[in-house]
């Protein structure tokens, strides 16, 4: 899968970019706050429909400008689309296929891309929910139905934690009858997730250590889910046995869940954990290794995607990657980009992109790409 043809009209500080992209390696170049970054943030906005820096649309529009706007075209498969939406300040956000509007969830039906960016230390060092997204975001990328279903989730989480409030403050005045049915809901969204999430890395896990092994030539690297041990067939969880699990947990935690007015059980609170050298990553890695491990989540996440989408290998996307990695590392990489149809990688330091990579490239200066 590659793209071509990306247009960007008031995002962020690219008041008007429009550039012709092609199949191999693409490197944007320069100082750090120029704009660079805000290239693949839109790229990546496209597949994903968030931002992996902010939470809030209003900050992806540019100044002074009421809208913003993203276009370009995909080719996989003998196949080519032009995709692209419309963020608006006031109004619902609109999407486009072919020029035909569409639902925002189809864009990334079209659209696949991996993201490696130094916000990633966060998921082997930062809190649960950093690993969670990606987790979430691989399964979306690899089944982009999965789209719906997390925002059912989230919005079955918000409505049942409204009802736990009530329930605390009313000290039992309010029949909590009600609470019975938006438990079954979400114990069966939230079925449907972890089973996703088990099957992820159980399938992830081989591809981790393979590339882990390729950027850094050795450590021994492993991963689990911290959730029971459900049995499989074929790759496939016992979807029945989750939910009797989460049921079960649900019934525990009842009184519980009333006193604190939360949600206690679900998902939303699972983590995974990393391993290196059977020592858990987290607290052990080095800062090097943190990278290294970081960007062999990517990687493996780009191949896993591959095997599980007619489309191909999705775009890769490297914000930065050179910059904590040596001589050898880079080289390395470089060896493992080689299988991509197209790589869009970002640097500050020009010089830091190794000399045997044949790429295009492209300066950026205050929104500008020169």
């Amino acid at each position: 899968m590659w793209i071509s043809d990306l247009e960007l009209t008031s995002w962020r500080n690219h008041k008007q970019t429009r550039l012709s992209l092609e199949t191999g390696t693409t490197v944007f170049w320069g100082e750090n706050g120029h704009g660079k970054t805000n290239v693949v943030e839109a790229i990546r906005f496209l597949a994903k429909l968030d931002s992996h820096r902010t939470t809030t649309n209003e900050a992806l529009i540019g100044d002074h400008s009421d809208s913003a706007s993203l276009f370009t075209k995909v080719h996989s498969q003998n196949k080519s689309v032009k995709i692209g939406l419309v963020l608006n300040r006031k109004g619902p956000n609109q999407a486009f296929v072919n020029n035909s509007k569409v639902n925002m969830s189809e864009l990334p039906v079209w659209l696949s891309c991996v993201m490696f960016a130094p916000e990633d230390f966060a998921i082997i060092r930062g809190e649960p929910s950093f690993r969670r997204n990606f987790l979430n975001d691989l399964a979306v990328n690899i089944r982009p139905v999965m789209l719906k279903l997390f925002r059912d989730y989230d919005r079955l989480l918000k409505q049942r934690n409204t009802l736990l409030k009530t329930l605390r403050a009313s000290r039992g005045a309010v029949s909590s009858s009600a609470l019975e049915s938006w438990t079954s809901q979400i114990a069966l969204a939230g079925a449907e997730i972890i089973s996703q999430r088990l099957r992820i890395i159980t399938d992830l896990r081989p591809l981790v250590v393979e590339e882990y092994q390729k950027i850094t030539g050795g450590h021994e690297i492993s991963m689990s889910y911290a959730a029971p041990n459900f049995s499989s067939t074929a790759g496939n969880f016992d979807h029945q046995a989750i939910l009797d699990y989460l049921e079960t947990e649900f019934s525990l935690k009842r009184s519980e869940e009333i006193e604190k007015g939360t949600t206690l059980v679900g998902p939303h609170r699972h983590d995974f954990e990393l391993f290196i050298r059977g020592k858990p990553a987290r607290t052990h890695a080095s800062q090097g290794e943190t990278w290294s491990l970081a960007l062999a989540l990517r990687l493996s996440s780009a191949s896993y995607v591959n095997e599980a989408r007619s489309t191909g290998f999705p775009v890769l996307i490297l914000d930065d990657v050179f910059a904590e990695l040596d001589a050898n590392r880079r080289n390395r990489l470089v060896e493992a980009m080689a299988r991509f149809e197209q790589v869009i990688v970002t640097t500050a330091i020009k010089t830091d992109v190794p000399i045997g990579l044949s790429a295009s490239n492209y300066q950026v200066v205050d929104g500008v790409i020169v």
